[in-house]
């Protein structure tokens, strides 16, 4: 699984239309949220079956929330395959989790979430900590 900025359009219909949330969503405004894809292959029954999520990444009290919000599956022998929306409901759900980004030796108080490149970013403010060759002190 590789996980990547999504494109500006990515939450855009089959038709190329994008809700006014979603563009300003896309529009990277609010520090707190990004448009992520995530990347995968699957093998089933012999074939390879390439998986690609379009999520919303939200900073919620201090954790990563993934709200996947599209899909998309091809299969290396018929193309892309078309899932009923119930299927395609049950698959998205899988992707679906809250991420805490761990425990520090100090505390950290989380402001923004991005991707980038196979990483997911949390970026924080802490007070009063001095890194140092002696490692860690607060206060």
């Amino acid at each position: 699984l590789t996980i990547n900025p999504a494109a500006k359009d990515a939450l855009a219909d089959d038709d190329g239309n994008i809700s006014a949330a979603d563009e300003q969503l896309a529009a990277g405004d609010d520090h707190t949220k990004a448009v992520v894809q995530l990347d995968g292959t699957v093998n089933i029954a012999g074939s390879d079956n390439k998986v690609r999520v379009i999520a919303v990444l939200s900073l919620v009290n201090g954790k990563m929330q993934i709200e996947p919000r599209k899909l998309d599956l091809s299969n290396s022998n018929f193309g892309t395959i078309e899932l009923p929306s119930i299927i395609e409901k049950s698959v998205l759900k899988q992707f679906s989790t809250t991420l805490d980004p761990g425990m520090l030796p100090f505390e950290v108080k989380p402001t923004a979430v991005r991707a980038e490149r196979g990483a997911l970013v949390v970026e924080g403010i802490a007070d009063n900590v001095t890194i140092s060759s002696n490692g860690v002190t607060t206060g």
